[in-house]
């Protein structure tokens, strides 16, 4: 039962998109496509994993020790994030799509490059989230939750970069070397800025621990950290907005231009009511600890006195506490960003710049 649910959390956030593209899609991707294109990621995983341990073993990129100081800890968090973590599995991902997906008789619109590439990027997502989640001992669950609130989403949107400028590679809309260079650089750099302000916290928490330092660099990192989200949230809608609904009024049109099934779409629209809801929830809640940390935080270590409710009251020392609320606040941002993407649709008329959810669609 416990392999059963960890297998289940692991996998059922990927899974769950992965749907929302099959089902809700403008484009005719096709189901064969849909699951060689999860299939593919699952392979590119891997293929990461193999890439990183030669890296590893080449000693090609350097290493900074505590003995280095701040300065050390950020470089060898720009390093682990960028060289050990983006480039590997971003190019790996790429070159599923572009190898694999690009020349498959089934792909035939720059919309099938886009949903391939974002679900190459979720069967990554299900399996590295599955080797996270079986590494784990006690705290599978909470692991699993922070993961598919964040890793996961987080994969999709460097997917829908990659697949956004390969659509315009296929369109033609941009020079085709600039089109393949920005699918391929602009997941990296935005993966890397995801890593880095994480694995900086962890790299800079351990030299205050040890050397003393002032933790006033932590309260930077996790600004940066909040503010690198909200940029892929925004960044995840305008694209989604680009190829769910713009492309509607595109001079040439895709190929597999197709309304979806009016079904589908009012179930994807109920539950990007309740995704965002959610969202919303995590995010009053952080703003509420941020704002009144003091007051709980000390009700919360007077639980502590009774022996019996002893990791209770630990966890309630890390709820009521003014970073935790920073935390739940940057967690709301991608369940807030997905809520919106599953409640789009076309415009009501090819002309309509600004129905982002027209009550009509343009087939009726």
């Amino acid at each position: 039962m416990l392999v059963l649910a960890t297998f289940l959390t692991a996998t059922f956030p990927p899974l769950l998109l992965t749907a929302f593209f099959l089902t809700h899609y403008r484009h005719r991707l096709g189901f064969r496509l849909g699951i060689k294109s999860f299939g593919l990621g699952l392979i590119a995983a891997a293929l990461a994993i193999l890439m990183g341990d030669a890296l590893e073993k080449a000693a090609i990129l350097p290493r900074y020790t505590i003995d280095d100081g701040l300065p050390g800890a950020l470089w060898q968090a720009l390093i682990d994030a960028g060289g050990r973590a983006a480039v590997p599995e971003e190019l790996a991902k790429f070159l599923m799509v572009w190898l694999v997906i690009r020349l498959s008789k089934d792909c035939d619109s720059g919309g099938d490059l886009f949903c391939g590439a974002i679900l190459v990027g979720l069967g990554f997502a299900a399996l590295e989230n599955v080797l996270y989640i079986a590494r784990a001992s006690s705290n599978w669950a909470v692991i699993g939750t922070i993961r598919g609130l964040m890793a996961i989403p987080g994969h999709t949107i460097d997917g829908m970069f990659m697949g956004y400028f390969l659509a315009l590679w296929w369109r033609k809309a941009l020079p085709a070397v600039v089109a393949v260079l920005l699918a391929l650089v602009l997941p990296i750099a935005a993966h890397t800025l995801y890593d880095f302000p994480l694995m900086a916290l962890d790299n800079v928490a351990l030299l205050v621990a040890r050397t003393g330092l002032s933790p006033e660099p932590l309260e930077y990192l996790r600004f940066m950290q909040f503010g690198v989200m909200l940029i892929s949230a925004l960044g995840a809608i305008w694209v989604a907005r680009q190829e769910l609904i713009e492309v509607w009024r595109a001079p040439t049109p895709d190929g597999d231009l197709y309304p979806a099934d009016p079904i589908a779409v009012g179930w994807w629209r109920r539950a990007g009511w309740a995704l965002a809801g959610f969202g919303a929830v995590v995010a009053a809640l952080g703003v509420t600890l941020w704002i009144t940390d003091t007051q709980l935080l000390l009700t919360a270590r007077g639980v502590i006195d009774g022996t019996s409710l002893q990791s209770f009251g630990r966890w309630l020392v890390w709820l009521f506490n003014r970073q935790t609320g920073e935390f739940l606040f940057g967690l709301a941002l991608f369940p807030l960003a997905f809520g919106v993407i599953l409640r789009m649709r076309p415009p009501k008329r090819i002309g309509n710049p600004f129905a982002l959810w027209p009550s009509l669609r343009p087939w009726a």
